[in-house]
């Protein structure tokens, strides 16, 4: 209270202890009110703040959600006040991190730039769109937070949830360096599809603490390594965007390596190359859990001619290192799991067509009840798996 009051007769132009006997020792916020003061207005706006927030909770059950399973959220909240992008839980949650703290916002329509607190731009972003295009500064050390967010670990040792948490935002298309490399991601922030056009980099570096972010938040194994999906010598970028956990023997020796290696022969011919990868999940809770791919499909385009799919299992190693493919292991249970992911897609993309049908957008609005058709038909194909499944297991 002592440092306060100084602060008060400093702005005052008062002796401090006369203002001691004028207002008394126990100073209350309506005489701060009274004086104006610039501490009395940093106390209102915060309380604002916390009404304001409260009344964002009160008004949706996802934000509400997302607070009660990590309070960090409301740093997020805070951050984003009187963007507009308060608004949105995703956005609230992207941005709670300690390395999103100092990242600047600007708006233009439904257009927003992000810069760093030495005015870099970091990147932009168009909520209606869902698109984020975002920069990287190789050779520069200087981690875009962006596309690699930090998580710390808990007090007790362990690493936050990734259900609680969010490392890239839900159903974007993320661009980075201007379409050197994109990204879809879904329902939950994993990224399903990443495309990038490769080159012979001499800029070859990594980031050790992102591929650990990768691995310890993403439910990775113990055994597991922060595996690039563009490898760093072929121009990927060493945000933790770019990792994923991947089995030590598969990002080492196995077939990612070896897609690398030949990649690498082809650039080295003078050919252009470009590499797809979609990455399989499970829906199972837990370490090698929903955000770990238990499989990888690897496809090159190498001169405009695209090559076969090359299927990439990221097995497990169990207790006595031996590694164990998640393939031998899909039962009923596994496509009921995935089942209930694609209903919660189909439910998203009907829900953005309401959202286009109240703003008169008809394109919009026959984009998403597609993009709900085709994850109602997965639905139902993987329906049907777990009956097959369960047929088998009762033979």
């Amino acid at each position: 209270m002592m440092n306060e009051i100084s602060q008060f007769t400093k702005f005052l132009l008062c002796e401090e202890t006369n203002f001691k006997e004028t207002t008394g020792t126990n100073l209350n916020n309506v005489e701060y009110k009274k004086l104006n003061s610039p501490i009395a207005m940093k106390i209102q706006e915060k309380r604002e703040l916390g009404k304001q927030f409260q009344q964002h909770l009160e008004g949706s059950d996802v934000a509400k959600k997302y607070y009660e399973d990590n309070s960090e959220y409301k740093r997020g909240y805070a951050k984003l006040a009187s963007t507009g992008l308060e608004k949105d839980p995703a956005m609230c949650r992207f941005f709670s991190p300690d390395n999103m703290q100092d990242v600047e916002i600007s708006k233009n329509g439904t257009q927003y730039t992000f810069l760093s607190k030495d005015q870099r731009t970091l990147g932009k972003c168009d909520v209606e769109k869902h698109i984020l295009k975002v920069y990287t500064f190789e050779p520069d050390n200087y981690l875009n937070p962006l596309i690699n967010q930090e998580y710390k670990k808990k007090s007790d040792g362990t690493w936050p949830d990734p259900d609680k948490n969010q490392t890239l935002l839900p159903n974007y298309t993320i661009d980075i360096n201007n379409g050197k490399h994109m990204i879809k991601t879904d329902v939950l922030g994993r990224k399903y599809n990443q495309i990038d056009k490769l080159d012979l980099s001499s800029n070859s570096v990594r980031d050790n603490v992102a591929q650990v972010n990768s691995k310890e938040l993403l439910n990775g194994y113990d055994k597991d390594q922060g595996g690039h999906t563009c490898a760093a010598s072929l121009g990927g970028i060493r945000e933790s965007i770019n990792y994923t956990p991947m089995n030590s023997y598969v990002n080492e020796q196995g077939d990612i390596r070896k897609n690398e290696r030949e990649a690498t022969g082809y650039l080295k011919e003078g050919k252009s190359v470009v590499q797809e990868t979609n990455f399989i999940y499970n829906n199972k809770d837990g370490v090698g859990g929903k955000y770990r791919p238990i499989s990888y499909e690897r496809i090159l385009t190498v001169d405009g001619k695209t090559m076969d799919m090359v299927s990439i299992d990221n097995p497990y190693k169990d207790a006595s290192g031996k590694s164990v493919s998640f393939g031998a292991a899909f039962n009923s249970d596994h496509y009921i799991n995935e089942a209930n992911y694609d209903h919660k897609q189909a439910k998203f993309h009907i829900q953005e067509a309401e959202y286009y049908t109240k703003q008169g957008k008809i394109d919009k609005v026959n984009q998403e009840l597609k993009s709900a058709e085709e994850w109602s038909k997965k639905e139902e194909d993987e329906i049907k798996s777990s009956i097959e499944a369960k047929r088998k297991d009762n033979i």
